[in-house]
């Protein structure tokens, strides 16, 4: 049978810049009220705010269907992106189940879903849940029921409209410490100041704000924050995205699967450095973000010297996607995807370069069993024993 020892994936996209050719953080917003654009540029560069309270701010004064209107006249997709899903969904179902295995009484279709499939497809993104099931809904409709998991920040909207409504839903019982209730009348209050001024200023007359009554809220995927150093490091307190592609392996039904992360930003840089393995794929989008981090050469005081060890394909557009899914997935004994060579993976001070994976895994291994027995033994101090040496063997 051809299913037999046959390679599984779990299939891992961002979503904004990514599944779609647009970021719907700034699209969506633009279509609701054009002075929300020049609200959200202050508050992130001129008050550096972050991200997600700004995006909790823009949504507030809207409700769910509002913003589900403007999301179907505002999103932008790639022509040859749903040719990339359909050859996904093509994957996902190439092995039928076998008659004798379906019970009797059970449909075909419920029957495949119970057993491991071939692949995948997940979506990990910093948007927000409504605007990426709206976003499917609009451009993507066949994909929306083939999507095992969607983790992003959470959307809700309030049953009752004002501040104080639906608090606890939203932010738990006790919510006195939640990163997002901490400061939300204060930028309510900031949010409205600023979009005043700005539409005043701009002589704007259509598709103003007039009521400033809390009807939604866009809260942290991580409620409390994290403590990833390198998602930390790039401004994401409120997402790390090596912890929910983790998560996504907890609960996943493939079996010995190779994953295959998709994405344009630099918090897509995380699962490089502490997750995807040699096996896996990162396919990062040419002249994006991800793309420059991958190709930044080492700099004059020694920095930016870790890489991953995982294969990286570059797509432009959604025809090059394709055609970097069907080598991994259709021909994967043809050889790996050519890897990203980046100056700062090469042992440039030997006599000879190494290929940038063992120069990482050697640097990496340490660190990582440095990491595991520190927390083994309960956050106590740790070094490596020393053959003949006073701690002995």
């Amino acid at each position: 049978m051809k299913a037999i020892g046959r390679q599984s994936f779990l299939i891992v996209f961002d979503f904004d810049h990514t599944v779609v050719n647009c970021n719907t953080d700034e699209v969506i917003p633009r279509a609701l009220s054009p002075p929300l654009t020049a609200v959200q540029h202050t508050m992130k560069n001129k008050l550096g705010m972050q991200w997600t309270k700004i995006m909790d701010c823009l949504c507030s004064t809207y409700t769910k269907e509002e913003m589900t209107a403007a999301a179907k006249e505002s999103i932008e997709l790639d022509p040859d992106m749903p040719a990339v899903f359909e050859y996904l969904l093509e994957a996902k179902y190439r092995y039928p189940v076998k008659e004798d295995a379906i019970p009797t009484g059970t449909s075909d279709q419920k029957a495949q879903h119970r057993v491991p499939g071939f692949l995948e497809i997940n979506i990990a993104s910093d948007a927000n849940t409504m605007f990426i099931d709206a976003s499917l809904d609009a451009v993507l409709p066949f994909l929306k029921n083939h999507v095992s998991q969607i983790h992003s920040n959470p959307y809700y909207e309030l049953k009752e409209a004002g501040a104080e409504a639906g608090r606890e839903v939203c932010y738990g019982g006790d919510n006195t410490h939640n990163t997002n209730a901490d400061d939300e009348k204060e930028r309510d209050a900031l949010f409205k100041e600023l979009y005043e001024a700005t539409a005043a200023k701009a002589g704007e007359k259509e598709k103003l704000i007039t009521d400033f009554t809390r009807k939604s809220r866009v809260c942290w995927y991580e409620p409390k924050g994290h403590d990833c150093p390198c998602c930390l490091h790039r401004g994401k307190p409120n997402m790390c995205k090596t912890k929910i592609i983790q998560r996504i392996m907890n609960t996943t039904a493939l079996l010995d699967y190779t994953i295959i992360f998709v994405g344009d930003g630099a918090n897509d840089y995380c699962p490089i450095l502490n997750l995807l393995r040699p096996r896996d794929y990162m396919f990062a989008r040419r002249d994006f973000p991800i793309h420059e981090i991958l190709s930044t050469p080492i700099d004059e005081k020694g920095g930016n010297i870790v890489g991953g060890c995982c294969q990286i394909g570059l797509w432009k557009d959604a025809k090059e996607l394709l055609q970097l899914f069907q080598t991994a997935i259709d021909h994967p004994t043809q050889g790996r995807l050519p890897t990203l060579s980046r100056f700062r993976d090469l042992n440039l001070h030997n006599s000879g370069l190494e290929e940038f994976r063992a120069v990482t895994l050697k640097k990496r291994c340490g660190d990582a069993i440095h990491r595991t027995v520190k927390a083994l033994s309960g956050q106590q101090q740790w070094r490596p024993a020393v053959r003949g040496g006073p701690e002995g063997d």
